[in-house]
């Protein structure tokens, strides 16, 4: 069956896609997405709910408390100070 995206999934897709091609907003986006997490908590599952054809079987993992980046430039920073010791 080939359907056609509806108009707003056309727009989500479209700012998925500009999101992606910068990183720096791709980081500001995920910082304020670990902000506003609590406050999807507070309509989780209500019709007020953007996501809840979603969140009806599913649940939101909590954000990490340190994004990946941060963990991998660590990470790297650490093995680097170890190796420089050896």
């Amino acid at each position: 069956m080939n359907e056609k995206p509806l108009w707003w999934e056309k727009v989500l897709y479209t700012g998925f896609a500009f999101l992606m091609r910068r990183p720096g907003l791709y980081r500001i986006a995920g910082k304020l997405g670990a902000i506003f997490f609590p406050l999807h908590q507070l309509v989780n599952g209500t019709r007020l709910d953007p996501l809840r054809n979603w969140t009806r079987t599913r649940e939101f993992p909590a954000p990490s408390r340190e994004s990946f980046g941060d963990y991998w430039r660590k990470k790297k920073s650490r093995e680097e100070a170890n190796h420089g010791h050896s």
